[in-house]
């Protein structure tokens, strides 16, 4: 089995990253969902919205309880996903809600439409995974049904490292790592992994860790969230909260990166 070191993530992207963006261009207040609201609801009473920035494909806010719909509620509703096992519990967030994950049964599954291709990307979130845990997985992409490679997989480890993994192949796992600083600590730490069409490049709470040149494969698996899948059997559940979880159909600068941290 192969061993998997957590990485911060936040994938660049730039143009359509193998999902149909339904906002590819503009502000947050500009990018609107069919419905006409804005593609991300701010938080109720004083809460203050999360930034969005353009080139938003989907945001998980986590401010919705999934038990109400059995499913992780996501904006736009197509990219939401139903829970599989259990459905995770509501929890204070870094900004209002988030989700707590048991680590045991607590996972969802969002569509295949994401990472289909090698398009650049950017996947951004806020989490704060249980001190003493082992390995848990934020999101992953299985390569196959019956391979224990993933297309995508973000994986804070039992050190609180993190681990960002893609494949070249499909025949061997790529890991971009970073373990100088302990996410389980029982804060709240900010994740960005960009792939920029060449390069795969890491931060954490807004700081470069990673970045490293790299082919990256894309496909047509569901995406998992709160487990990994390897030959379609569960591993490395995550334990812990998750909040305001962002892909992008480009690539951020480290600016906007640090944007996105610094809320």
């Amino acid at each position: 089995m192969r061993v998997v070191w957590l990485v911060a993530f936040a994938l660049i992207g730039c143009g359509r990253l193998g999902f149909d963006a339904v906002a590819q261009n503009g502000s947050a207040g500009a990018d609107a969902a069919g419905d006409g609201k804005a593609i991300v609801d701010g938080p109720p009473g004083d809460v203050p919205a999360a930034l969005v920035l353009s080139g938003i494909v989907f945001h998980c806010d986590m401010d919705a309880d999934p038990a109400a719909t059995t499913s992780l509620v996501c904006e736009p509703p197509a990219y939401s996903g139903p829970c599989v096992g259990a459905c995770p519990a509501l929890a204070a967030g870094h900004i209002g809600n988030a989700l707590a994950l048991d680590g045991a049964t607590d996972q969802a599954t969002l569509p295949s439409s994401l990472f289909t291709t090698n398009a650049a990307y950017s996947v951004a979130v806020w989490v704060m995974p249980t001190p003493g845990a082992g390995n848990g997985t934020v999101l992953a992409k299985p390569f196959s049904t019956a391979s224990d490679i993933e297309l995508f997989s973000l994986i804070v480890d039992a050190v609180g490292g993190v681990l960002w993994g893609t494949t070249a192949t499909g025949t061997s796992q790529d890991y971009n790592a970073d373990q100088t600083q302990n996410l389980r600590d029982g804060a709240w730490h900010h994740i960005a992994v960009v792939w920029t069409g060449s390069s795969k490049v890491l931060y954490i709470d807004g700081m470069l860790k990673v970045s490293a040149p790299a082919t990256v494969l894309g496909g047509m698996q569901p995406l998992q969230f709160g487990v990994d899948l390897h030959s379609n059997a569960p591993l490395w559940r995550y334990s812990g909260r998750i909040d305001e979880l962002q892909v992008y159909s480009r690539a951020l600068s480290l600016a906007e990166v640090g944007m996105l941290a610094g809320q």
